[in-house]
């Protein structure tokens, strides 16, 4: 029941505005799912699992596929770290700029040993997870 109850925040820091298709709705609830339950997932065959678990209430449920909510294959990304809201953010270019910013930022820090980091696609992914933990 803690995993769902997680589900449910995840799903009520979002503004209502901007959740108000049945699209974006799902995109952002298949994104809680995933980061409540999929990420502990450690092998390819449990993903597999709950992959077809989402596609199929998704199909009986909303009359949508994975493949229309989802179209480049790319799971969805959700935060409030870009414009203060809990939004999907679609743009990986402002994404990967605000990173390079935020690490700009802690580099000129005194005291702080500068990084220098690479911001790839999971990087990147994995970075909006841990924020989103320690929000």
């Amino acid at each position: 029941l803690r995993d769902i109850s997680k589900v449910f925040q995840g799903l009520l820091r979002a503004h209502p505005e901007c959740q108000d298709t049945k699209e974006h709705f799902t995109r952002l609830w298949i994104h809680e799912c995933y980061r409540v339950f999929s990420d502990r997932l450690v092998n390819q065959e449990d993903m597999n699992t709950f992959t077809g678990l989402v596609e199929d209430t998704l199909r009986s449920l909303f009359t949508l596929s994975l493949k229309h909510i989802w179209p480049n294959k790319q799971s969805p990304i959700f935060g409030d770290f870009l414009r203060g809201s809990y939004e999907e953010i679609q743009d990986m270019d402002d994404l990967k700029m605000f990173l390079k910013d935020k690490l700009k930022e802690y580099n000129k820090t005194s005291g702080s040993a500068p990084m220098n980091l690479v911001f790839f696609q999971d990087a990147i992914k994995h970075i909006t997870r841990v924020l989103r933990v320690i929000s």
